[in-house]
């Protein structure tokens, strides 16, 4: 299947299989099968789901990622930034930001791009959104150095070996 043929929204309980869905990270799996609906109901996190376009309902997910708010720490900001971006955030203890919290694609559609494609989606997204409700930036917590790896080829900075950002400055 092509990443072309995606549609990524809202996870939708009566719309989507959770039951079966596996990446190979009993957390990650976990996650979007106990406790991601009750979440977005709470306001915690919002779970964006990938699913084939046209797909029988309920359909089967290909992948998924959450969005929530979070703060950056400024004294970690200005360490990492040069100084010139570094000079123009406010002096505030934290930064508003977005965190991506979870992003997972399932066992039989790995090394095929869907990464890629969630990640795109979740900085589009976000990026649209910060306009609307400040955020200075997209951040991740790697869950390996692997994971690290994958998003420092995006332009992801470290703030620590796993832990990163990614300025919405630096989005096109």
């Amino acid at each position: 299947m092509s990443t072309a043929m995606l549609d990524i929204r809202l996870l939708d309980v009566r719309a989507h299989d959770r039951s079966t869905f596996s990446c190979g990270v009993p957390a990650l799996d976990d996650y979007l099968k106990q406790h991601a609906s009750r979440h977005g109901g709470q306001g915690i996190s919002a779970t964006y789901i990938a699913a084939a376009i046209g797909s029988s309902l309920p359909a089967s997910i290909i992948g998924y990622y959450t969005l929530s708010a979070c703060t950056l720490d400024l004294a970690a900001l200005q360490a990492t930034l040069p100084p010139s971006p570094a000079k123009k955030l406010p002096r505030f203890p934290d930064i508003p930001a977005t965190l991506l919290g979870r992003l997972a694609v399932a066992i039989g559609h790995q090394k095929k791009g869907y990464g890629e494609v969630l990640l795109m989606d979740a900085l589009k997204r976000s990026k649209r959104v910060a306009k609307e409700v400040s955020s200075y930036a997209l951040v991740v917590d790697a869950k390996d150095a692997v994971v690290a790896a994958f998003y420092a080829h995006y332009g992801f900075v470290s703030l620590s070996p796993q832990h990163l950002f990614l300025p919405f400055a630096n989005v096109p």
